[in-house]
This record gives C-alpha cells, sequence and structure tokens, in this order.
C-alpha cells in the first residue's frame, strides 16, 4: 500500500519566505551592528541607559523602514541571489560586531541595498523601505565621513552665517578666522561639534523617514521638504551660536547648563513638525 503525503496550497506558502523577509531580517542586522559594543564591565543599568538614550529618529526610520518591508514582496519569493545577499549580510554585519567598529554597519548596509534595489520586481512598499534603509545609512556611515572630510569648509559656512548675524545684532563682536570675540576679551570658537553639518544626516533621515511613512515613493516635493528640514536646523543651530556669544552668562547657560537640554529638545520638536508637515504637503504630489 502507498502512502502519499499531502501538503495544502496554504501551508507551503506559511513556510516560504519573500523579498520583504529578507529586508527585514538585513534591517535587524544593521539595528544590532549600529549599537556601540557591549563591555563586560557593563551592567543591565547602563545598557537599558544606552537604549534609552537612542536617537529618536533613528528608532523612528526603522519603524517605517520595517513597516515598508512587512508590506512589501509577499508574492516574490527568494532567488538564489538573494539567499547569498543574506548569507554575505550575515558575515559582514557578523563581523562588524566582532570588530566593535558599529560605524561600518552603513557602508554594509550600501553594499547590500545596491543588489536590492537593482534586482527583482519592481515593488513600491519595498523601494520605499530601501529608501529610509539609504537614509539610514547616510545617517551611520556616509555623513559622518562626508562631514570629517571637508570638516574647514563646512565650519567656514557656520562661521560665515554667525558673522552675518553679529554684523547686524552685535558688530562690537569681532571675527577673527573661527574665533568670534568681544572687547572685553570674551570670545567663542566654532569648531566641528557646534557645527549645523554634525547633525545633517539625521534631518536627512528624519525627512526621508517621514515622507516613506505617509506614503511610498518620491517626488520632487520631497526634496524641498529636505531642504525645509536642513534650513530649520540651521537656523536653529545659528540662533544657538548667537546666544552663546552673546556673554558669558548665556554661554554657561546655552553651552554647558539646562539650555543645552533646551535645545536638544526644541531641535526634536521643530525637525519633527517640520518634517511631518513637509511630508504631508508632498504626499500631494504623489496622489
Amino acid at each position: 500500500m502507498t502512502v502519499q503525503a499531502h501538503i495544502s496550497p496554504a501551508r507551503v506558502g506559511s513556510l516560504s519566505l519573500s523579498r520583504g523577509d529578507l529586508g527585514l531580517f538585513l534591517l535587524a542586522g544593521f539595528a544590532v551592528a549600529e549599537q556601540e559594543p557591549l563591555t563586560s564591565s557593563m551592567t543591565l543599568g547602563h545598557v537599558l541607559d544606552a537604549l534609552g538614550r537612542q536617537n529618536l529618529f533613528l528608532v523612528f526610520a526603522l519603524y517605517v523602514a520595517a513597516r515598508r518591508f512587512l508590506s512589501s514582496g509577499k508574492d516574490l519569493g527568494l532567488s538564489r541571489t538573494d539567499w547569498a545577499l543574506a548569507a554575505v549580510g550575515t558575515v559582514l554585519f557578523g563581523i562588524v560586531c566582532f570588530t566593535g567598529v558599529y560605524q561600518l554597519a552603513g557602508l554594509v548596509l550600501t553594499l547590500l541595498l545596491i543588489p536590492l534595489r537593482f534586482t527583482g520586481a519592481r515593488d513600491k512598499e519595498f523601494n520605499s523601505a530601501l529608501l529610509v534603509c539609504g537614509a539610514l545609512a547616510i545617517n551611520s556611515f556616509w555623513g559622518p565621513l562626508l562631514f570629517q572630510t571637508f570638516t574647514a569648509t563646512i565650519i567656514g559656512f557656520d562661521t560665515t552665517l554667525l558673522h552675518w548675524a553679529y554684523a547686524l545684532l552685535r558688530p562690537d563682536i569681532q571675527q577673527h578666522g573661527v574665533t568670534f570675540q568681544q572687547a572685553n576679551g570674551f570670545g567663542i570658537v566654532v569648531v566641528g561639534a557646534c557645527s549645523v553639518f554634525n547633525s545633517a544626516s539625521v534631518a536627512f533621515l528624519a525627512a526621508t523617514a517621514m515622507t516613506q511613512l505617509l506614503k511610498p515613493g518620491f517626488g520632487r516635493r520631497d526634496i524641498a521638504v529636505l531642504l525645509m528640514v536642513l534650513a530649520s536646523m540651521i537656523a536653529i543651530n545659528t540662533g544657538r551660536l548667537i546666544v552663546m556669544g552673546w556673554g558669558h552668562e548665556q554661554f554657561a547657560f546655552w553651552h554647558d547648563g539646562t539650555g543645552g537640554l533646551y535645545i536638544s529638545f526644541g531641535q526634536t520638536i521643530v525637525i519633527a513638525a517640520v518634517a511631518l508637515l513637509g511630508a504631508r504637503w508632498a504626499v500631494k504630489d504623489r496622489t
């Protein structure tokens, strides 16, 4: 007597993996590799504190990318190329975690995004997730790399804006290179950590994630939204530099005191608001 096994089509479908699942797997690998390495001296409290200090826009972008991956590629099985990418991603992200050079997670993600983008069928949800992943890679690796490469040029842009502002508001504050000094000897020095472009990739990440949350795709208005978010950050950062150079008390409050927390919180609210309003406006261009 012959016994034939029967597997229902629904059962087979439930066991299959899609390209969306592949994207989720690689996104999870990036999220793990992106974290600063743990040490034996770290306690659970240290780990929870580190997680709590994560950039809110980074967490938000991870959520948006995961959401788009979950909605994509349901009818697309994995090809041999996809399985190879999963294996390569596992090895490369594992190397990043082992070496502790977490900044390289963005480089690995970039290398994986290129074949993902140019292989397989066109899926709006999947490509939307890839856009957010690209912004994550820029925030993690390419943005900091460009900033370190062109630090002098970028600081020159910041000092030019500050020079114009002081010429209008405080002509008594004189510029000497990257130093802005008053007659009484007090002054501030603009360094890389003070530059708005130190956080420009965060603005790009926030705007991209917000637009892709509302509707997949990228239109002409999305570029305008990116510029609006960046302009908002430039305005806030220039304003912060202006008040810090106003006098000793202002510097102590806005740089070393609680004013720094106010700036950080306010910047987060402004970026989120501009990105949301801009994204709603940009969606109309894609409807």
